[in-house]
């Protein structure tokens, strides 16, 4: 690396603490940050409050949700955001029909309790493949009854709202990763594939792994952060 390393910020996914990114940045060789965004309400003011904080040019992992102000934030400070790395995330609106489905999930937490509902759908987030679903689908159940109902009904807020940034990907002069699990059944692969189209952006497709790649395959995410970071000098 010729340049300074910059400074690695990840983002969490909705009802996501820390946890989230532990066992990817055991695999890294370069330590990184946790910034969070619970407090917010929509993206454009997380991302503001994103750039606000941080002084120095850095380099974005955000991971699903947090990944929409990973782009965001390219979007209001290319000088700034040196390079994004998107996991199990995209640059599309949400639908429209899924906003009726979000709130009654909110409520829902708030009947069965987070930790309940995130133990009775966590299948749909993890690989049939994975080694340890039962571990992954444990912490997604605990990280959200931590982040707790106010959270949950903020950052479903946030994802019915949140801007369309294909523009922003396609545009971009500054490299962007996407690292997508190959049993994802949350996000449409077509959302991934289409970031394929950017000239700056790169997708690798991760077997064996479905929507929490940084819980189901960390070992597979770093090698390919690692090799990112390294080719773009970041």
């Amino acid at each position: 690396m010729t340049g300074a390393a910059r400074p690695l910020i990840c983002l969490g996914g909705t009802l996501c603490d820390a946890r989230v990114f532990a066992p990817l940045l055991n695999c890294l060789s370069r330590s990184a940050s946790i910034w969070s965004h619970s407090r917010f309400e929509c993206i454009p003011k997380a991302a503001v409050g994103l750039l606000d904080a941080l002084s120095e040019e850095f380099v974005a992992i955000g991971f699903s949700l947090g990944g929409f102000i990973a782009l965001d934030a390219l979007r209001l400070a290319p000088d700034k955001v040196a390079g994004v790395i998107l996991i199990s995330g995209n640059a599309f609106p949400d639908d429209p029909a899924n906003a009726r489905a979000r709130r009654d999930d909110v409520a829902a937490g708030r009947r069965e309790g987070l930790r309940a509902l995130m133990k009775r759908r966590g299948a749909a987030f993890v690989s049939p493949s994975c080694a340890i679903p039962n571990d992954v689908v444990d912490m997604i159940a605990e990280m959200a009854e931590a982040e707790g109902h106010s959270v949950h009904a903020r950052q479903a807020e946030m994802n019915i709202r949140r801007p369309d940034l294909r523009a922003v990907v396609a545009a971009s002069e500054r490299p962007i990763l996407a690292l997508a699990g190959v049993d994802d059944h949350i996000c449409p692969s077509d959302r991934y594939r289409d970031l394929q189209r950017a000239p700056n952006a790169t997708l690798t497709m991760i077997e064996g792994a479905g929507h929490f790649l940084p819980l189901e395959a960390p070992a597979a995410c770093a090698e390919a952060i690692e090799l990112f970071l390294k080719e773009h000098d970041l």
